[in-house]
């Protein structure tokens, strides 16, 4: 799935009875009701961006077909009813239209398209990833004395259930369809056979595991978002495995998987400017765009841009989506600036927790934590602070690893003819503190130099930035797996401290 965005919506920004909504590449205009906050939105162009029916009016209720999946709207009560779940849905009515306030809109529907919304206050924008099929890989281990199930899913999603029927266990996807690959599914004396029942009523697949007369127990490994699998240990009287002609190895998935290229700045924030005009927000979309097709001609990672287009985004949106995608790894690119012309040369840069910062060191001083910027925040009802101090502690177990990417990093970039190295430095950067991976951000080049400003206008010296760039990466991607190998790292979506 993407979050990335196309076009320029021909629609104002500076509309503030307006929000933009983003399905996939694709924006939408939702009007807001004046006066609201957090605002409410008209409920039929968001359902007709989404390609969503209005629904049918039943007295004072309101019913949706999500998904083969009714959802039921209380306009008396401002309750939503899906399943067997009851959440809040607070709707006001003005001329005949239904307006929903967007906090609320944001939990169901997320639950309802199994994707997450994600709403950006300061760029008055909604953004839903379309929904992308979910592939659901099979695979059967022997593991010393038990045998292992472990499935293994290609995106987020809601935490799957297992139970026991009679000698059979039954896994509940909460999506439909699923992709199933089970090529690497083989019966055992563990499990015997797979059955799959999908497009279920209730919108789930649903696999059903046939176990062996030898298994006495079972248990199920926590599920978590972050790395999404379900595994399912077997227990009993099995055949000793030295007795066992073949077995499958057990796998780990170590490495880097999925990335995330962040180009910094777009829309109405240009970022820096160089001495002919040349904006960074268009740089670096450039050199991001660059960087992908580089990614993409390894065939090894699955690589993600934050936008694609020259469109606003919040600092905390751009960390929400390498999240959502559960990135192994987030790269800001930027370009830097200064008052004195002459500076050049490249920087790398990841996280510091020290809030104490010297403004005149660093161009992109508004993307300090505590510095004030142009992104206006509202009070936040759902808990801010809590979520930070989270986001803090996942970070805080990733800074070993963002400096030796950012070494990697400045490494290659210092290779590259005609750029002066101005190392690997700490800053508390907002950009960066969101974000539950690894994660740097890296300046190209001086755009306040007129010698570096011509340089970033030329494909060839971009393309070696880029090519720069993915080495440091591929470079780093060795050194995560070398590791692994020798027993220091456990896979990288939970690195050891």
């Amino acid at each position: 799935m993407s979050l990335s965005i196309a076009t320029v919506p021909v629609w104002s920004f500076e509309d503030k009875n307006v929000l933009t909504m983003y399905h996939g590449t694709e924006p939408h205009p939702v009007e807001i009701l004046p006066g609201t906050i957090p605002p409410y939105i008209k409920l039929d162009p968001f359902l007709m961006g989404l390609g969503i029916q209005p629904g049918r009016r039943e007295e004072h209720r309101l019913v949706l077909d999500i998904n083969q999946r009714d959802l039921t709207i209380d306009l008396n009560t401002h309750d939503a009813y899906y399943g067997r779940t009851k959440a809040p849905f607070s709707i006001q009515e003005r001329d005949g239209a239904l307006y929903v306030q967007t906090l609320h809109l944001v939990k169901v529907f997320s639950d309802l398209l199994g994707v997450q919304l994600i709403y950006d206050r300061p760029s008055r924008s909604l953004h839903v990833p379309k929904i992308e099929d979910v592939v659901a890989t099979i695979r059967t281990h022997r593991r010393g004395e038990r045998y292992q199930i472990s499935v293994i899913y290609n995106q987020g999603l809601r935490a799957p259930k297992v139970e026991k029927i009679d000698r059979s266990l039954l896994l509940k996807i909460p999506r439909s369809p699923v992709i199933i690959d089970k090529t690497r599914m083989e019966p055992n004396e563990a499990i015997t056979s797979m059955e799959v029942f999908t497009n279920l009523p209730d919108g789930s697949t649903e696999i059903l595991f046939q176990m062996g007369p030898g298994v006495s127990s079972y248990t199920v490994d926590p599920f978590s978002p972050n790395n999404p699998r379900t595994l399912i240990d077997l227990r009993g009287d099995f055949t000793p495995e030295s007795e066992i002609e073949t077995g499958l190895p057990i796998e780990k998935q170590v490495g880097i998987q999925r990335i995330v290229i962040d180009p910094g700045h777009g829309g109405m924030d240009r970022g820096a400017l160089g001495p002919t005009g040349l904006k960074e927000k268009d740089v670096v979309l450039d050199l991001a765009k660059r960087l992908k097709h580089q990614l993409d001609m390894l065939g090894t990672y699955a690589v993600k841009l934050t936008r694609d287009d020259d469109i606003f985004l919040s600092l905390k949106t751009r960390t929400a989506i390498a999240n959502h995608y559960k990135a192994d790894l987030f790269i800001s690119i930027h370009v830097n600036a200064v008052k004195q012309y002459n500076a050049k040369g490249s920087e790398t840069y990841y996280l510091s927790m020290d809030s104490d910062v010297d403004p005149d060191e660093f161009y992109h001083y508004h993307e300090f934590e505590g510095a004030t910027g142009h992104e206006e925040e509202e009070e936040d009802p759902i808990g801010d602070d809590l979520t930070m101090m989270l986001w803090d502690m996942a970070q805080a177990k990733h800074l070993e690893d963002s400096f030796r990417l950012a070494k990697y990093i400045q490494e290659e970039l210092n290779k590259l003819a005609g750029i002066r190295s101005r190392g690997v430095k700490q800053a508390p950067l907002k950009v960066l503190k969101g974000a539950t991976m690894p994660a740097i951000l890296f300046e190209a080049a001086f755009i306040s130099n007129p010698l570096e400003e011509k340089k970033l206008k030329e494909s060839l010296f971009k393309n070696q930035v880029a090519e720069a760039v993915a080495r440091a990466i591929q470079n780093y991607d060795g050194d995560v797996k070398a590791k692994a190998q020798r027993g220091l790292l456990v896979p990288v979506e939970d690195p050891e401290p």
